[in-house]
């Protein structure tokens, strides 16, 4: 059961008797016991050994010779000034200088440690081994330990030549020997690596394009904390410290800056004299070029095409139009023929009774019957003005065979009865048709008047009234101007549709009882409401009908719309009650009537203005000592940060405001929490209002 069980054996460790991790190991322990490594490392020997065997060799070519120069360069170094040592010189480095690697800096150290440090026989040349050795200290601490030492020192190196060339010694023939070393040179501070080379005039658009694309936007690690004038670890203090690292970073950052400058300047210096860019350039203008002529060339082909195409409209329209004018010519002309052959039918049909003595046997017996004269004309003149062309060339054919004035006159009568052409058949009951249907819409339609008579009519006679509906008809035909008259069905199908439609709007979704609340019609508003219209219905601008009868001062109508229980305190689209209509109208009486009936004088609209609000900036003393009555707080503030106060016309308001409101506070019950007015009536308080307004009106003066 142990065994199932993950974790209660141990797991085995494998260890492998042959690959180069034993023969690691092996290795490892030998060298430990100063044993030989053969056979598993032939070539195995001493560090020390070596460098003895290459010192011996010279075959550290990398390295500087060690002569007399060097050595008196030596002799004059300070290590309390090693700041000023080149210090890849001190270790004789200057051959490779930022380019020596870690293990090549620690081999020249090693190097330079064997020879010239002080317990050491062999380093007696007459130069003073303690300072020297700690010159060389000095010079490994800061390019052989730390990495950032390095670059700080690298950064500041003093065999670096930051020189660029100016842009008037640059040409074509020397444009890449000037600058390729330049930007060689400063490569070695970009922190991107590896950077691309200039490149020659051979170089590819793509090369040229990544070469100033990359050091438009360079990068540099570069920085400047070498040469800080002061070390901030001499400081006595934290705040000394702070002071002296805020003083060098400043400096640093301007050399910064500068050295940014520097590379900025040479880059643009290359950019605008590099030929191959010239050429990019002059290739990139030829090819703008060629598109804008292409583009040119597909314009005017477009435009061409267009034209040409309008053209064939306007072509195919002027050749529709003629053709339109052809036949409306023809059609005119078939028109002019066919009624001048229509007016020669009728002179034919006119002529042959005249010539027939209209079938009479004498001229004296025309004379004495000129009834039957005219009843002869009179047919053949509807036939005249009914008849079609066919039917007179027929009715002339027959009646040349008759000689009978009874049968001509039947003839005749028969030809001009509907009932017995069949043209005229067809024509004349179209003819009747659209007059009864003219009639009907005519009757149809109830005028204004009309309308108001029925309202009147129906509430004088109410339900239960003997022959109401006849009676109703009579009183609207009795004061009806037109001539249609109104029987009983058409009044008690009237009296259904009005039920119907009282609440119908129009375009402006205006109802009856807006209109008649509008105008100030008493009685039509309350016969409208008798009839089922709706108080509280909202025009477009969601306006009601006591908001209309409000702003036009009908107090008449505004008591009946409160009587059938009109919402008081309804808000139009821009926030305005009734109340607001009436302050901004002047209506004081109905401001009154309202504010009885239970209206919010601090009610604000959309810009956050009250009703006291308005009056103060009308002007309007008497409405405002309404408003005040009744609980208006004329603290409240507008949108625009302005109290009642600041809204006042003129200082005689404003101290008519002040002394109001002194009055009117002094008068109420702080306990109070309903709105009912303080004692007195507002007819008092106006009274007293114009005495006050008088005093301070002679006061001001």
């Amino acid at each position: 059961m142990a065994l199932a069980i993950y974790g209660f054996l141990p797991q085995r460790r494998k260890v492998e008797q042959a690959g180069i991790s034993y023969e690691f190991s092996i290795i490892k322990d030998k060298l430990t016991l100063g044993l030989s490594t053969f056979p598993i490392l032939k070539n195995a020997v001493k560090p020390t050994q070596q460098l003895e065997e290459d010192n011996e060799n010279g075959c550290f070519d990398w390295m500087d010779e060690e002569t007399d120069k060097y050595k008196k360069y030596l002799s004059k170094l300070d290590p309390n000034n090693a700041k000023e040592q080149d210090h890849y010189k001190v270790l004789g480095l200057t051959k490779l200088r930022f380019e020596a690697t870690a293990a090549q800096i620690r081999t020249a150290y090693r190097q330079k440690v064997l020879k010239y440090h002080p317990d050491k026989g062999n380093s007696t040349d007459g130069l003073r081994s303690e300072s020297v050795f700690a010159c060389i200290q000095k010079a490994y601490e800061q390019v052989g330990v730390s990495e950032d030492k390095r670059r700080a020192f690298d950064s500041v190196d003093p065999t670096f030549d930051e020189s660029i060339p100016d842009s008037g010694d640059l040409n074509l023939t020397n444009f890449f020997r000037l600058l390729s070393p330049v930007f060689e040179r400063n490569a070695r501070f970009s922190v991107n690596q590896p950077v691309p080379s200039l490149g020659d005039e051979n170089s590819d658009r793509q090369h040229v394009e990544h070469f100033y694309d990359f050091w438009f936007n360079w990068k540099s690690w570069r920085e400047f904390s070498y040469l800080d004038a002061e070390d901030k670890q001499r400081g006595e203090d934290r705040w000394e410290r702070r002071e002296i690292e805020k003083q060098n970073k400043a400096e640093r950052e301007k050399r910064r800056k500068k050295d940014l400058k520097r590379i900025s300047t040479l880059v643009e210096i290359a950019y605008s004299t590099d030929p191959r860019i010239a050429k990019i350039k002059e290739e990139e203008k030829n090819r703008k070029q060629q598109m804008k002529e292409k583009k040119r060339k597909e314009r005017e082909l477009r435009e061409a095409t267009e034209l040409e195409l309008k053209r064939q409209r306007e072509r195919d329209l002027e050749e529709e139009i003629n053709k339109k004018n052809e036949e409306e010519k023809k059609a005119l002309q078939a028109k002019q023929q066919k009624k001048k052959f229509l007016s020669t039918q009728r002179k034919r049909i006119r002529d042959l009774a005249s010539n027939a003595n209209y079938w009479l046997n004498s001229s004296s017996v025309v004379a004495e019957n000129s009834d039957r004269v005219f009843a002869i004309s009179e047919q053949i003149e509807r036939l005249c003005l009914n008849a079609e062309v066919d039917e007179l060339v027929s009715l002339c054919e027959r009646l040349t065979n008759i000689s009978v004035y009874e049968e001509a006159l039947k003839m005749l009568k028969e030809c001009s009865n509907p009932e017995f052409s069949n043209n005229s058949k067809n024509l004349n009951n179209g003819v009747l048709k659209n007059q009864s249907s003219s009639n009907d819409d005519k009757s149809s339609i109830w005028t204004n008047l009309e309308l108001q008579l029925l309202v009147k009519a129906v509430n004088l006679f109410p339900p239960g009234t003997q022959e109401r509906w006849k009676q109703v008809s009579g009183y609207i035909n009795e004061h009806n101007g037109e001539e249609i008259k109104r029987s009983e069905k058409d009044v008690i199908k009237q009296d259904y549709n009005f039920e119907e439609e009282i609440n119908k709007k129009n375009n402006c979704e205006w109802t009856p009882l807006m209109y008649s609340a509008y105008l100030g019609h008493r009685e039509l508003c309350q016969l409208l409401i008798l009839k089922g219209a709706k108080v509280d219905e909202c025009n477009e601008r969601n306006q009601t009908a006591l908001m209309l009868a409000s702003s036009c001062g009908a107090v008449e109508v505004v008591r009946i719309l409160l009587d059938f229980s009109a919402d008081l305190n309804r808000q139009d689209q821009y926030g305005r009650s009734s109340l607001h209509y009436a302050v901004k109208y002047y209506h004081t009486i109905v401001v009154q009537l309202l504010l009885e009936r239970g209206a919010d004088p601090n009610l604000a609209d959309c810009n956050e203005s009250t009703p006291v609000l308005a009056a103060c900036e009308n002007g309007d003393e008497k409405i405002l000592a309404c408003l005040l009555e009744y609980y208006g707080n004329p603290n409240k503030r507008n949108k625009q940060g302005m109290d009642a106060y600041s809204l006042a016309i003129d200082e005689k308001l404003q101290s008519l405001l002040q002394t109001l409101t002194q009055i009117l506070t002094n008068g109420r019950c702080t306990a109070c929490t309903d709105r009912t007015p303080r004692k007195g009536s507002i007819e008092e308080l106006i009274r007293e209002l114009d005495r006050m307004n008088a005093r301070l009106g002679s006061f001001l003066i």
